[in-house]
């Protein structure tokens, strides 16, 4: 299942053009920004991601480090 507001390790499904894509596990394919990825990238390894919800209430992957995950204070 999905950790919404946590650290996720995901495993990278496709690597294309524009992004990254990763099994979301529960939430299907996530699409994560090609300039948030390691350079070096390869389909099958697994990525470290945090992941929180859009303003539409999708998850969003991202390696960019949060101020605080869920249950902490900042």
């Amino acid at each position: 299942m999905l950790q919404i507001g946590q650290y996720n390790r995901l495993r990278v499904l496709e690597v294309g053009p524009y992004g990254i894509i990763l099994d979301g596990l529960d939430r299907g394919r996530l699409l994560l920004s090609r300039r948030l990825a390691p350079k070096d990238i390869e389909e099958g390894t697994s990525l470290d991601v945090f992941v929180f919800l859009d303003a539409e209430g999708d998850p969003v992957p991202t390696t960019a480090r949060p101020a605080a995950t869920v249950g902490e204070v900042a």
